[in-house]
């Protein structure tokens, strides 16, 4: 599904893939140009009708509140019927089920609240935006003004059988496990939001997001008929919503433009639309091509993930509990996915898979810190079905791979380290991880389900995974060996038939056929390695040398570096 368009009218700008769009003129034509009930949410920051001679502080100076001619009141009676207007166009446009949020002052919201009782809205919420740092109030005669109000109301009245969304739960968990009040402190738009244009009035992309993931699932619409710098569109961008804009101002048409088509390029498309019944119309799961999420996930590298699960609103404690998965759900959160505890998003036949590490001192190097849960292991699957036809040859056969360091117990600090496209059928790992999986096999149907032990398995064991119906239940890990070959912090060697078993005394016969390999280019990287002229050309013992030579070298020059 895409997003409604103004009949008759080109738009300002649209994106590639048609997921957002902006249109120039005077929202009342726009809107009435578009169809009836093809928007799921409006979020919208309308004139306040304050450019009146006053003064106002910005940055330490004194600046005058006159913002354009927009902005200017054409009286009580006239100013009430604007937003009489205005707010019937956006409900005729909004379906049963969507909802409006309007940001104002006390000097607008009285009037927009009557203005959406008169149209026929249910007043849901008046959200309180705390400012943390509001300016100081230069004339002294009143309180300094550090707060504006977000009106929050629905089409759905109470008894219909339409029902407006409200992803209550989500809300409670961005909230540590409470009840999320109506009083948000967010900070204003930072300096990287006014990094491409400055509005006057412009409202932070953190509390227009938070209304939007309350209110929309993802893949839904959102509308601000009143676009400015297109703050709504951005945060709709980055939520994984469409989004259409309407502006008057040319000079803030262009400033929007800007900032949206960085949006999009700095977001994945918005996924498949979800029913109502939280089911996603494509093949059950939410879908994101591979290409796509890689490029996305690129821009994690070297960047804190606690930062991004605080900004995409995803609890890493609730009291002293930890939410485990709590990496997983920001790293979905960052591609625009919503969270998913249940299984891993749907990156077309990729897995996508969160690898905690343990750091040196120095920060440089990194191990991957434990074994990796792959699948539940079910006796009768496994008996039945040989490797390429088993879950578990499903969920390794191809897999994203987010590295990441836990750096305290708290994981007050967990940078991304890497990203990497690990595929198991392009990898000489193969063979032996089908003969972990078939020697499992042939214990189950030998000696049964409890001779199972994870000693079994050279990359792939099958370990005790917890009480389950009266008896221990099992599951496939992948050793710590494996998972640096999946992490990519090992170089997976490549398939080839070239080199003889003889080469090698260590490793001819040995069940990984990576001993008969060649290197990859970052191996060949490494110092020390065995490959060089006169030397036999195992490149499974080249990759071993170089390696630890590497890690030797960057630990002894951390310890003379702490030692000076």
């Amino acid at each position: 599904m895409g997003i409604p368009r103004a009949i008759g009218r080109t738009p300002a700008w649209a994106s590639a893939s048609g997921a957002a769009a902006l249109y120039a003129g005077d929202m009342l034509r726009v809107l009435g140009e578009m169809p009836d009930a093809s928007v799921d949410c409006v979020w919208t920051d309308p004139p306040y009708k304050l450019s009146n001679g006053g003064i106002t502080c910005v940055a330490g100076r004194m600046v005058s509140v006159d913002k354009g001619e927009w902005d200017k009141s054409d009286g009580l009676e006239l100013d009430h019927q604007f937003n009489l207007d205005w707010v019937a166009a956006c409900r005729r446009v909004l379906r049963p089920t969507g909802t409006i949020w309007v940001s104002g002052t006390l000097h607008l919201y009285p009037s927009v609240g009557m203005a959406l009782l008169q149209n026929g809205f249910r007043l849901l919420n008046d959200i309180v935006w705390e400012k943390p740092n509001p300016p100081p109030n230069l004339g002294r005669r009143t309180f300094t003004h550090s707060t504006e109000v977000v009106l929050w109301a629905s089409r759905a009245q109470k008894g219909e059988p339409h029902k407006y969304t409200f992803n209550y739960d989500a809300m409670r968990r961005e909230n540590g496990g409470t009840q999320m009040r109506t009083v948000w402190r967010v900070a204003p738009p930072s300096r990287d939001e006014k990094r491409l244009g400055k509005h006057p009035t412009q409202k932070p992309v953190a509390l227009i997001a938070r209304c939007i993931r309350a209110s929309t699932r993802p893949g839904e619409v959102v509308l601000d008929p009143f676009a400015g710098s297109g703050s709504a569109g951005v945060a709709a961008l980055r939520e994984g919503r469409r989004f259409v804009g309407v502006e008057a101002q040319s000079e803030y048409v262009e400033m929007a433009q800007r900032r949206l088509e960085d949006a999009a390029l700095s977001y994945p498309p918005p996924p498949p639309i979800f029913s109502h019944r939280g089911a996603a119309r494509a093949g059950g799961r939410l879908a994101m091509d591979k290409g796509i999420a890689l490029e996305k996930l690129q821009g994690l590298v070297g960047r804190d993930l606690r930062e991004i699960a605080e900004e995409r609103g995803v609890t890493v404690w609730s009291g002293d509990k930890m939410n485990k998965g709590w990496a997983g759900h920001a790293v979905e959160r960052y591609l625009g996915l919503p969270l998913n505890s249940s299984q891993s998003p749907n990156l077309g036949s990729w897995e996508l898979k969160v690898v905690p590490l343990t750091a040196s001192p120095d920060g440089v190097f990194c191990a991957v810190k434990e074994t990796m849960a792959i699948t539940m292991l079910d006796p009768k699957e496994v008996v039945a079905k040989p490797f390429e036809e088993s879950h578990l040859f499903t969920k390794l056969r191809k897999i994203i791979a987010v590295a990441r360091t836990r750096e305290d117990d708290a994981e007050s600090r967990s940078v991304c380290k890497s990203v990497h496209a690990f595929d198991l059928e392009e990898t000489a790992l193969f063979g032996q991880v089908k003969d972990d999986y078939e020697n499992i096999r042939r214990v189950l149907r030998t000696e049964g389900f409890d001779a199972l032990t994870g000693r079994i398995g050279v990359y792939v064991q099958a370990r005790t995974k917890g009480p389950g119906g009266g008896s221990k239940s099992r599951a496939f890990y992948a050793k710590k060996e494996f998972v640096e070959y999946i992490a990519g912090l090992k170089a997976s060697p490549r398939s080839a038939e070239r080199f003889a078993a003889s080469d090698c005394p260590l490793h001819a016969g040995h069940g990984n056929a990576a001993a008969r390999q060649p290197l990859d280019d970052r191996i060949a990287r490494l110092p020390a390695n065995q490959s060089g002229a006169g030397r036999h050309k195992c490149p499974y013992c080249a990759y071993e040398q170089g390696y630890r030579q590497a890690v030797d070298d960057i630990m002894a020059s951390a310890s003379a570096r702490r030692t000076s």
